[in-house]
């Protein structure tokens, strides 16, 4: 019986890890030092791609169920005129994007009904109230020191021994201070602090259609006002700009009120404030660890990088880590892999975190100097589509060879090249042996196993690997099926799949699509998988 992996972290970053690997048969213990579920609407932004995240993990239509599109922006000009137009702009969705458009999504929601799945499902619970004090390891496990916290105050150490431990426990992480990674970056991106948190409306001229509200001028005093998207009139604002009182703002619910007037010009006539659940300062950095892990613990989410809110990327890169983590470290504990693979976590994460901070920090340069009525261009890599590991040395490319120093790391898997190390597409139209149509999100892809596209009507005759995998033959429009024992077939009868992969151009095998849905292989010949899984020897 495997040991659980410890991770220390209730948050979307710890909850991910944790379900990511519970699908994967391995158990976990997951721990918080706050003795109370975080509430806030906080990283609502749910992008594309971490939508696809959840696809993967069998969650997505649940996901929308709780979830409303980015609503559209208002902008409340000084002249008392309002203009309406584009938050994020729609894209339509496309055949290998069904996905192509985020979602608003609060924290406090999210959090919720990702711990009500980990406990439905799995029967496990975040722990309360416990903390990571000091941890020491050794070739074999991790022995970890917790403080657990009971309700009367009372405390008592825990020694944990664990094979692998996760600091997923945010910015000021105990894990990453521990661990004596240093933390580069520092210094604030803009000048003046923001003034963020929750309150109820009793009453206003708003409407009950979800807008994103802008009142003022960052010139000057600016706000960002949106509703909750269950509608339940708690509406979430940011505050910013050099001229606002900061020490006021943020000193309680009527230091609240009266910023909030005096941007939106609102009086209680109109404007009926409630109760203010939640609020605070903060003032955008870029910052990154120097690496990702060492021995046998590893950090992620924000315990690993922060930086500035604007393009809602934090949240999403930080599920992200650990969904490149999770299923690399499954294959580890249930003896399919040596522990060097986890390498790979640091050296395909960084790269893409070091990319990111960039954008977002040239993003909120732009954003705290837009005047009323304007909106910072989005560009569609935020979205995320575009984040790759080309050049990773776990990802087999019979077609290009990828130097680092030529990649970017969030934009060219959307150069139109398909690489090893890019995102994987859907490809729609597909028709199994009962002659219905599904589609490879649907039939194929899944966070437990590797997929195994093969481009062929003749079965592949080498030996498949002994890890979770789905193989899956892709056959050309038109083809009648066939028989493949071990295999799935389906007919690419739009001839979607291979037009992406451009089969019939370049002579393309198989590809093999990873449990976190990237490209690990595109190959020209079936011995080509063979090389592939022995990244993966024991």
């Amino acid at each position: 019986m495997v040991s659980p992996v410890l991770i220390c972290g209730g948050g979307p970053t710890g909850l991910v890890m944790a379900i990511s690997l519970l699908q994967n048969g391995v158990p976990v213990r997951i721990v918080d030092k706050l003795k109370a579920y975080r509430i806030g609407f906080k990283g609502s932004g749910i992008q594309p791609r971490s939508l696809e995240v959840y696809k993967l993990l069998g969650l997505l239509d649940d996901v929308y169920a709780n979830t409303i599109p980015v609503p559209e922006r208002m902008s409340h000009l000084p002249n008392g005129e309002t203009q309406t137009g584009a938050f994020i702009a729609h894209v339509e969705p496309r055949p290998d994007r069904p996905h192509n458009n985020g979602r608003q999504w609060s924290q406090e929601r999210h959090e919720g009904f990702l711990r009500d799945h980990l406990e439905r499902t799995f029967g496990c619970i975040v722990e309360l109230g416990v903390e990571v004090t000091t941890f020491e390891q050794n070739e074999d496990c991790v022995k970890v020191s917790l403080l657990k916290h009971d309700t009367d105050g009372d405390a008592e150490v825990e020694i944990f021994e664990t094979p692998f431990l996760v600091g997923a426990d945010g910015a000021h992480s105990s894990v990453r201070k521990h661990l004596g990674l240093t933390f580069l970056g520092g210094g604030h991106i803009v000048d003046s602090p923001f003034v963020a948190g929750d309150i109820f409306f009793k009453k206003h001229p708003l409407g009950n259609t979800p807008y994103v509200h802008q009142f003022g001028d960052r010139s000057t005093n600016a706000a960002i006002i949106r509703q909750w998207e269950n509608m339940n009139n708690q509406w979430n604002f940011i505050a910013s700009g050099p001229q606002l009182d900061i020490e006021q703002g943020a000193s309680g619910r009527e230091g609240a009120i009266t910023m909030l007037r005096k941007i939106t010009g609102l009086n209680e006539d109109v404007l009926e404030f409630g109760d203010l659940t939640w609020i605070s300062v903060f003032q955008p950095q870029a910052r990154t660890v120097d690496k990702f892990s060492s021995g046998r613990v590893f950090v992620s989410g924000d315990a690993a990088h922060i930086h500035s809110p604007v393009g809602g990327q934090g949240l999403n890169t930080s599920i992200q880590d650990s969904f490149n983590l999770a299923w690399k470290m499954a294959l580890v504990l249930k003896g399919h892999s040596s522990q060097s693979i986890l390498d790979s976590y640091n050296l395909e994460r960084l790269p893409v975190v070091a990319t990111m901070l960039e954008k977002t920090t040239s993003l909120t340069k732009v954003y705290v100097k837009q005047a009323p009525g304007q909106e910072i261009p989005r560009a569609y890599e935020l979205r995320q589509f575009g984040v790759n590991y080309r050049g990773s040395p776990l990802v087999c490319d019979d077609f290009y060879n990828d130097i680092p120093e030529n990649v970017d790391y969030y934009r060219s898997g959307e150069d139109g090249e398909v690489h090893a190390g890019d995102r994987a597409p859907d490809a729609p139209g597909l028709v199994n042996s009962d002659g219905a149509k599904t589609t490879l999100f649907d039939a194929v892809f899944r966070a437990t196993h590797h997929s195994i596209l093969v481009f062929s009507e003749k079965p592949i005759a080498v030996k498949l690997p002994t890890i979770p995998a789905k193989l899956a033959y892709l056959l050309p429009p038109g083809a009648k099926g066939m028989e493949a024992a071990g295999g799935e077939v389906f007919v690419d009868s739009d001839g979607l799949a291979g037009a992406h992969y451009r089969v019939a151009e370049r002579g393309v095998h198989s590809v093999i699509v990873r449990p976190d849905g990237y490209i690990g292989a595109v190959l020209k010949t079936e011995e080509g998988i063979t090389r592939y899984f022995s990244h993966f020897s024991v």
